[in-house]
């Protein structure tokens, strides 16, 4: 499903499903957005603003594809029934996967908790729900991230602008508890690196390599997306100053194309 390619690049989607217009800063990750540096840029909207008019696009596209919601689709601007109807469409595409990132966490585990369908299986296991988590003055983020009603669970680190402890749990062959419950939930993948636009402020290589050992340590995927080598940043693996250490890995359910 996946170009080899890409995730070679540092990237680990292939589109951009774009469901909301702007944003507003909630924490120190913000700072540098890309995506609101954007809308400055084109000016494309002066408010928080959902798009119904691109709710269907994965619809129309036929060839199973990973999509990115970048946008924060849990921001407190975008109405209920416009989260619930992105999530009947992906409940709809089952042959595509969805990247759901939020830093708004909170709202998502309350709102994924009444969100359910009556036609189709509950957590929807096409869809990654994930979180950001730049310091561990927001690691409550995790907390939430686990009692959320998904199948697969994501832990953003990006921008990495500390350490973090993330408390992982060991991934098992078979995985039996509630959605929900936070005691036995468990983090699918993890997703690491530093601020990668202009001002970008400094990342630690110990702070990477430590969260890559969280991860191995409790058998959990991880993909390192870039680096800052020498006050370089380093984003290709085929750069040979890229480490062995450095690992891209993705969970289950996003496959690489051979």
């Amino acid at each position: 499903m996946i170009d080899p390619r890409r995730l070679a690049r540092g990237l680990y989607w292939e589109r951009a499903w774009s469901l909301v217009e702007r944003c507003t800063r909630v924490s120190d990750g913000c700072k540098h957005c890309w995506a609101q540096a954007g809308h400055d840029r084109w000016k494309r909207a002066d408010k928080v603003m959902p798009r119904p008019d691109r709710l269907e696009q994965p619809l129309r596209r036929r060839k199973p594809t990973v999509y990115a919601i970048w946008d924060d689709l849990f921001h407190d601007a975008v109405p209920f029934e416009f989260i619930r109807g992105a999530f009947a469409v992906m409940s709809l595409a089952e042959r595509h996967r969805f990247i759901v990132l939020t830093k708004r966490s909170k709202r998502a585990r309350i709102i994924l908790a009444d969100i359910h369908f009556k036609d189709c299986a509950w957590p929807l296991p096409n869809v990654i729900v994930g979180t950001s988590v730049e310091t561990y003055d927001y690691a409550w983020r995790i907390d939430e991230l686990l009692a959320c009603d998904a199948a697969c669970r994501m832990l953003s680190l990006e921008p990495l602008l500390g350490p973090i402890e993330c408390h992982l749990k060991p991934l098992k062959p078979t995985r039996e508890f509630e959605f929900g419950d936070a005691a036995r939930a468990r983090i699918d993948w993890v997703a690491v690196g530093p601020e990668t636009g202009s001002g970008r402020r400094p990342c630690k290589r110990q702070w990477i390599e430590d969260i890559v050992g969280q991860c191995r340590d409790a058998g959990v995927p991880c993909y390192v997306k870039a680096l800052d080598i020498d006050g370089k940043l380093v984003v290709s693996m085929d750069d040979p100053r890229w480490p062995t250490w450095a690992p891209r890995e993705l969970p289950g359910l996003i496959e690489v194309t051979t």
